[in-house]
């Protein structure tokens, strides 16, 4: 195989995994907008940074645990955290 052969080669796999990263991430802004019935826009997380949308996400799951076990609480339902 050639060298210029092999380095396409690598360069297109590069490219490949780029773009599944950048699927993946721009799914996570969508899911954080639909979980957030739209409190934030897709633009909105775009011109965050990505240690705030983490942070942003995290806060989220939180209060979505927090919700969930009040209402199990609520029901009298015993909490349990896995």
């Amino acid at each position: 195989m050639s060298v210029a052969r092999s380095d396409y080669q690598q360069v297109r796999a590069a490219q490949e995994q780029m773009d599944a990263e950048r699927k993946d991430g721009i799914g996570q802004l969508m899911d954080t907008v639909l979980y957030t019935n739209g409190a934030f826009s897709y633009h909105d997380l775009l011109q965050m940074e990505p240690m705030e949308v983490e942070v942003l996400a995290n806060k989220f799951t939180e209060k979505i645990e927090r919700e969930t076990s009040a209402t199990q609480q609520r029901a009298g339902k015993k909490s349990v955290k896995l």
